[in-house]
């Protein structure tokens, strides 16, 4: 683990179908711009799915892994507020990543996106980190219509808190990977997975077979030199 190299929280959750209609409201009026006010934060994005569960995804880019086990981020997680508090009861299926960005190719936001994800012991992760250091994320990016190709790779809050603490047993997942694949469409991602991203041509490169697999439309997004 290295806390300087860039940070990623990636979050999947489902929610109750009687919370939905406030779930989507909270994250856009509240939750989205107090995350991406979060110093160290770029951005906070938010996708629903189109295929795979749980329904929604949402992902933080950060200027570095230590950001996101900061006193000043275990505090934003100790003093949720009242409308938050009464959110996440709803959840379910959550999966909350922790994780560092070996590979970030490209940029941008796509209006779709791609995420497998699959556990991940520390030695398929050394495995995976040597098969994505060649060109095959540069393969990925060049193909018609993707825009960025996010390798994350899960770890600990790398500082300790009980407010830390709760968020890890909360559904944290440090023995995973995650491929994250931005598209201008879905279709284009459907078409990179035939084509360039197989499983034989994931296995070769050392990602293991995914546990879950979403493709994404893109909801809303905020970056912090926007507020």
């Amino acid at each position: 683990m290295n806390p300087n190299s860039k940070g990623l929280l990636a979050v999947w959750t489902g929610i109750a179908p009687e919370a939905d209609a406030e779930f989507n409201e909270w994250y856009n009026r509240e939750h989205v711009p107090e995350r991406a006010a979060n110093e160290g934060f770029f951005n906070a994005r938010r996708y629903v799915a189109i295929e795979g569960e749980p329904r929604y995804f949402a992902a933080y880019d950060t200027e570095s892994l230590a950001i996101l086990g900061s006193p000043a981020y275990a505090e934003v997680l100790a003093n949720q507020t009242r409308w938050s508090l009464s959110m996440f009861p709803h959840f379910r299926d959550t999966t909350r990543m922790i994780a560092e960005q070996p590979v970030d190719l490209g940029g941008g936001i796509g209006g779709a996106l791609l995420s497998l994800r699959a556990a991940a012991s520390g030695e398929v992760m050394a495995r995976l980190r040597d098969g994505f250091a060649g060109d095959f994320p540069a393969e990925v990016l060049a193909f018609p219509g993707v825009v960025r190709v996010t390798l994350a790779t899960g770890t600990l809050s790398p500082v300790g808190s009980d407010a830390v603490e709760t968020a890890r047993r909360a559904g944290e997942a440090p023995d995973a990977a995650a491929l994250l694949i931005e598209g201008c469409d879905a279709d284009s991602l459907r078409n990179l997975e035939s084509e360039v991203l197989t499983a034989s041509a994931l296995a070769d490169h050392g990602f293991p077979a995914a546990s879950q697999r979403g493709l994404h439309v893109f909801q809303y997004a905020m970056s912090a030199n926007l507020l």
